[in-house]
């Protein structure tokens, strides 16, 4: 069998273009402190999509919510195309989002909204011209497969067209970063391959460089070039492994299921969670 499933330990990519080093995150509970991110060194290239999987409690969500300050890491560093992150000021940190699209496992639409202006959305407070919002906003329908829904509202769209709304306010921008948070969570089986699709045509097109949260393993190895598996509370990183299979990927392929089980195998060995969240 080939060998699709190196793992790299301490390996500096060729062209990073994310870098985090030492990242720390606590959070205060009623309890005491929660410590969520312990020490995390990871590094993303330009263009790859990079997946996160571990059980609950791994911090993989606070992970992706701290690249563009949504969290606030406690210590450490994270750059972005060179840029530190964590000592930005506001209006720097406002004008750096806007290359960093982020995408959740909820829609987060705008009900009183129609397609058109949800899209048009973060073109709208950033004072783009009525002209351009309406330029951006058609050709980002298109590319996403909703030029036929844009005078739709919310209400009346399926999971996966609200997603692929959801997907495309976050394209308006053409950010260079995509940060993608269990976005397939609450789809359906069939829209969950279809925006799988649809994410894998978009990377194609755009070289966006991707970083995907998820807990389905199947779902990491379909659309991934490395996955890091992180253990569970505090988050730590386990290993990085290289997903090198050509696309488009078989999910019943000799080399996917074998992947697959070798993952899963590891997932049990980091966890200390008695019950496999893992998705099948």
């Amino acid at each position: 069998m080939a060998n699709h499933h190196e793992v790299r330990r301490n390996m500096e990519p060729i062209d990073e273009y994310i870098k985090i080093s030492g990242l720390y995150k606590t959070y205060v509970t009623p309890n005491g402190p929660l410590e969520v991110l312990k020490g995390i060194d990871l590094t993303v290239r330009k263009g790859e999509i990079f997946g996160i999987i571990g059980f609950s409690g791994a911090g993989k969500s606070t992970l992706v919510r701290c690249i563009n300050r949504l969290e606030k890491a406690d210590a450490g560093s994270i750059k972005v195309g060179g840029v530190e992150m964590l000592s930005l000021s506001k209006k720097e940190l406002l004008q750096k989002r806007k290359k960093i699209g982020m995408i959740f496992q909820t829609f987060n639409l705008f009900e009183a909204r129609n397609v058109y202006r949800n899209i048009a959305y973060p073109l709208e407070i950033s004072g783009v011209p009525r002209k351009e919002i309406k330029r951006r906003v058609l050709e980002t329908a298109e590319l996403v497969g909703l030029s036929d829904k844009l005078k739709d509202y919310p209400g009346g769209l399926s999971g996966g067209q609200k997603q692929r709304v959801a997907i495309a306010r976050a394209l308006i921008n053409k950010p260079k970063v995509l940060l993608l948070d269990e976005p397939m969570g609450a789809l359906d089986s069939f829209s969950r391959a279809d925006i799988q699709d649809k994410l894998l045509e978009l990377h194609k097109e755009n070289e966006t460089t991707m970083i995907l949260v998820t807990h389905d393993v199947d779902e990491a190895i379909y659309l991934s070039d490395r996955i890091v598996i992180m253990t569970p509370r505090p988050g730590k990183i386990s290993e990085i492994m290289d997903i090198n299979l050509p696309h488009p990927r078989h999910r019943g392929g000799t080399d996917f299921l074998y992947l697959r089980r070798t993952i899963l195998e590891k997932l049990h060995l980091v966890s200390a969670l008695p019950e496999p969240e893992y998705i099948i």
